[in-house]
């Protein structure tokens, strides 16, 4: 998202400023609040307003926060055995390294 903010705006005027504040300052003041609603609000306007001006900011700002909301709610596991087992089982979700029964 800082990355994406700090872009500089591809929606200038003639003598090149952008035409619609980029967002910088209100980032730097979530940062420095750390979850004050009313302030993260002022951000998603400053960047819908951004993104309404600018559609390959907008397509990148989507990207991102699709990015951010699989991170925030990993999808949902469920592992079920029905009937007789005979053996080892092992259900889970993400291993990493070897699996070995002794």
């Amino acid at each position: 998202m800082t990355a994406l903010v700090h872009r500089p705006s591809s929606d200038i005027d003639d003598d090149g400023s952008p035409l619609v504040p980029s967002g910088e300052r209100e980032l730097a003041a979530l940062e420095a609040t750390s979850a004050d609603p009313v302030v993260a609000e002022r951000l998603a306007e400053v960047l819908t307003r951004r993104g309404n001006n600018d559609p390959r900011f907008a397509s990148d700002l989507d990207a991102v926060l699709t990015q951010a909301a699989a991170a925030l709610n990993p999808p949902q596991v469920s592992n079920t055995i029905t009937g007789r087992v005979s053996g080892s089982a092992i259900q889970g979700r993400d291993f990493s390294g070897p699996v070995t029964f002794g």
